[in-house]
């Protein structure tokens, strides 16, 4: 089972079957034109036309699997395809959309679980976050995001965020200079329900860029979530996941200009003084940024 989930990859992702968003933007005729382009691609992939799939994401669209693979493009997107369905039809796929958001009238998120039943019966099923975009009248994809839910973290009996625990502390770059005022800080808030971290950029007597970030485990879904918020008016959300020794994300967010930007980042642990934040994949508006990666020193 695994290894057809893995093999298929955007399947787990793609929004597909029927399902009714909560629609928080109070946009229903608009949602409802969602969800017809939900059923549309539904037909598409269970029939196995690749072509057909291919109308219903844009073309300068973008995927990322729960592996950080990237395809861009819809060449790509329908080279994926044409792996994943070699086989022909007969897996169904239904999608449960646990939220919507309109940032703009012509672009909207959604947030839900993907169910994958193969033709034995047996079904897995799969997180992920899409940006939908109205082109020419139609919702396409404009950016997707896998994200596999953890089954077991309901089961631990402990708390989800204690393995989040090294980000604990008051952090400065390891390269800065005595003049920088950059770094983050992070500890628990409200008994230990979430953990808040504050990043706080300034140079010299200029005026501090912060960012507020609340990490949360989100107990429907199943993952751990966080929420941000920035002093130039930015805000945004972001899904985790635990691989190994490290934690990554996959964000989406809107800008105060009303632009909205997409990330995946990684925290990794060093050692008990160092950590690591990873930037990929990061996209304002379309336009894509290079990488970055800051290392971080525990503050004595």
């Amino acid at each position: 089972m695994k290894s057809r989930i893995t093999r298929v990859g955007i399947a787990l992702l793609l929004l597909i079957g029927s399902a009714r968003a909560a629609d928080e933007s109070g946009n229903p005729e608009e949602s409802k034109a969602i969800d017809e382009s939900i059923a549309g691609y539904t037909g598409a992939y269970n029939t196995a036309d690749i072509d057909a799939i291919a109308t219903f994401w844009a073309q300068d669209c973008d995927f990322v699997d729960h592996r950080g693979r990237r395809y861009a493009g819809t060449d790509e997107i329908k080279a994926l395809f044409r792996k994943a369905l070699v086989d022909g039809p007969g897996y169904q796929l239904s999608l449960t959309v646990n939220a919507r958001r309109f940032l703009r009238p012509d672009l909207a998120i959604d947030d839900g679980v993907l169910e994958l039943t193969e033709p034995s019966g047996e079904t897995e099923s799969g997180r992920y976050v899409t940006v939908w975009a109205k082109v020419d009248g139609k919702w396409v994809i404009q950016n997707a995001r896998d994200m596999p839910s953890d089954p077991d973290a309901k089961e631990q009996g402990q708390n989800p965020l204690n393995n989040l625990q090294f980000l604990v502390g008051n952090w400065s770059l390891a390269d800065a200079d005595a003049s920088s005022k950059v770094g983050v800080t992070c500890d628990w808030k409200s008994q230990g329900k979430f953990l808040v971290q504050e990043f706080t950029t300034a140079q010299g007597e200029g005026e501090a860029f912060t960012v507020t970030v609340w990490i949360g485990f989100d107990p429907v879904e199943g993952n751990v979530r966080s929420w941000y918020f920035d002093s130039s008016g930015g805000f945004g959300t972001a899904n985790w996941l635990e691989h190994d020794a490290s934690w990554t994300a996959s964000a989406f967010g809107v800008l105060p200009d009303g632009r909205t930007s997409s990330s995946d980042f990684k925290w990794t642990q060093v050692d008990d003084d160092t950590i690591v934040l990873t930037l990929m994949n990061t996209e304002v508006e379309g336009e894509v940024l290079s990488d970055t990666e800051v290392r971080y020193v525990r503050q004595k």
